[in-house]
């Protein structure tokens, strides 16, 4: 059974709440968190957000198709991911996604550097408003989940030496829809790899899911 974790009481007695992440992830490496302090109406806007992007035509949000530094668009039915241990993909899935990763500038050093990973993100100039909500629901759940970590290191009695690894995070946000029936879409020759997403087993071997 999938652990229920509340993390109500985060604020106020972080270590209780680590001792029961970490009881959880010591033996399922999943869990849901509840009573979270992540706003309802931002996530109804992203959620919004993401259903009038992916309505858009086609041709509009293939304008940022997904780029070498794994940010933008990645079409419909082009990802079947190479990963996993749970058996060989060869049928791409039948989604199409929006990807955010943490918004670096062009001047950062992991840029200069090309650490893989550190580019632009990528923006569609509709709907409306999108960059703002998107980047906002990212950077409240980024900001949640320095607080799981850091309650960690308090249930650990390890100070702070988990939490200071994440200074600058990788972090990852997909906004996906999927579909049941394949679209005609247009061909393309763009030479930029595509991301590859399917059955796979996690690269983190931790799993959270906020509800």
């Amino acid at each position: 059974m999938i652990p229920v974790i509340s993390v109500a009481e985060l604020d106020t007695h972080p270590q209780s709440v680590g001792s029961a992440i970490i009881e959880a992830y010591a033996s399922l490496g999943f869990a849901y968190v509840v009573d979270h302090s992540i706003d309802l109406d931002l996530q109804a806007e992203v959620f919004e957000m993401s259903r009038r992007f992916h309505a858009l035509r086609e041709v509009d949000k293939r304008r940022i198709e997904v780029n070498r530094f794994h940010r933008g668009y990645v079409p419909f039915a082009t990802s079947t991911d190479r990963t996993s241990t749970l058996g060989e993909a060869k049928k791409p899935n039948l989604s199409e996604s929006f990807l955010m990763l943490r918004e670096v500038s062009d001047d950062h050093l992991d840029v200069r550097d090309d650490i893989y990973l550190a580019g632009p993100n990528q923006w569609p100039a509709q709907p409306a408003g999108f960059r703002q909500v998107v980047t906002a629901y990212n950077q409240s759940l980024g900001a949640f989940a320095l607080q799981i970590i850091s309650a960690i290191d308090q249930a650990l009695g390890t100070a702070d030496s988990i939490t200071r690894w994440f200074d600058e995070p990788t972090t990852w946000l997909r906004l996906l829809r999927t579909r049941r029936r394949t679209p005609r879409l247009p061909r393309t020759n763009s030479a930029v790899p595509r991301i590859r997403i399917s059955g796979r087993s996690p690269c983190s071997r931790r799993t959270m899911s906020v509800a």
